[in-house]
């Protein structure tokens, strides 16, 4: 921050110096001459602060692409999960129809079977009757 500031306060003093808009009235104007003392371990701060900055933007960057994938592929799961159950129900429809067939095929066949055993047994008895 420092190091804006004092970029800032350095372009100020030279707009100024040459600045054609200011009349010249023959003196010879000068400018701020005051010496500011900056140590160097606050430049290195606002230089690491500065590269962080420029890396942090990346970093977001980045993020955003990660999430925007993970939605897609969340989405494409949501569809594959909607179809299997679709898929899931239709089976289970499938197979209670096929229940319910055989069921009445189990029916059919004991029916037919008493009345074939019936008819068996009656004409063993006419048999033994006769």
């Amino acid at each position: 921050m420092l190091v804006i500031a004092m970029l800032l306060n350095n372009l100020q003093s030279l707009v100024l110096a040459n600045d054609n808009a200011i009349p010249s009235t023959g003196d010879l104007i000068q400018t701020d001459t005051a010496v500011a003392v900056i140590p160097i371990y606050l430049i290195k701060q606002a230089n690491v602060k500065m590269i962080e900055r420029l890396y942090l933007l990346e970093i977001n960057k980045q993020q955003d692409s990660i999430i925007q994938l993970k939605d897609k592929y969340i989405n494409e799961q949501q569809l594959i999960i909607n179809d299997f159950q679709n898929k899931i129900s239709k089976a289970n429809d499938l197979n209670n129809n096929i229940k319910n067939e055989l069921d009445k095929e189990k029916t059919k066949t004991k029916i037919f079977g008493g009345i074939a055993g019936a008819s068996i047994l009656a004409i063993i008895i006419s048999l033994f009757i006769n």
